[in-house]
């Protein structure tokens, strides 16, 4: 698999004469899986998309991609098992995890790249950090590789300025290639949200309630 260079121009996005083939390469997991039913919802409303929903199951499926393998790998692997043989015009991958593994894809099409969070982020919260993001040689490599990644994309989706900001001074992401929004539900109310979270705040540890609350505000 190629390494993606950085200084390349993304993939034009011209407009087809027919409904776009997106590919939805999503992580079925948490808080994602809201994501996208929001989205499958409200594509439906809208004709000139044809989307291909391609969802990434977080615990193996019959054994494969092992589980030893962290899940930046795993997801990388199921997408591009997802991929293989097809030719969709556009991409959308919810988050950048998956498109890690993906660089001949998003040379192919022109890629979104929904982040709630970027590597960086999470590593000064604490949090999903393992073996490769404590090793000082391979956070390197890694951050490099990540931000080729980002820069190749079309686009990249932040879900919060907090996110936007280090897109820019981590990433070097070109800030007009950046567009801001926070996603939402509209399928539950407010109550329901306040009960949800005091649950999942009541069973964290006090670093993961900190950077849990930080992450909502």
């Amino acid at each position: 698999m190629p390494e993606p260079n950085p200084d390349a121009a993304p993939a034009a996005s011209p407009r087809p004469p027919h409904p776009l083939r997106l590919a939805c390469v999503f992580e079925s997991a948490i808080g994602h899986k809201t994501v996208q039913a929001n989205l499958a919802r409200q594509m439906e409303r809208w004709p000139d998309v044809c989307p291909t929903w391609h969802l990434l199951p977080y615990e193996p499926q019959g054994g494969w991609p092992p589980r030893f393998l962290n899940w930046t790998l795993r997801s990388g692997l199921l997408a591009r098992a997802a991929l293989r043989g097809s030719r969709p015009e556009a991409l959308l991958f919810q988050t950048h995890l998956p498109a890690l593994l993906c660089p001949d894809y998003l040379r192919r099409a022109p890629a979104l790249l929904s982040v709630d969070a970027t590597p960086i982020l999470n590593a000064q919260l604490g949090i999903y950090v393992g073996g490769t993001q404590r090793a000082a040689a391979s956070r390197s490599l890694v951050t490099r590789w990540t931000a080729a990644i980002f820069r190749r994309a079309y686009r990249v989706v932040a879900w919060s300025d907090w996110v936007r900001q280090s897109l820019v001074s981590d990433y070097r992401v070109p800030a007009d290639r950046i567009e801001l929004l926070a996603l939402g539900t509209d399928t539950i109310d407010d109550a329901t949200i306040a009960a949800t979270l005091g649950v999942i705040l009541k069973h964290q540890s006090d670093q993961q309630r900190a950077a849990g609350e930080l992450r909502l505000n």
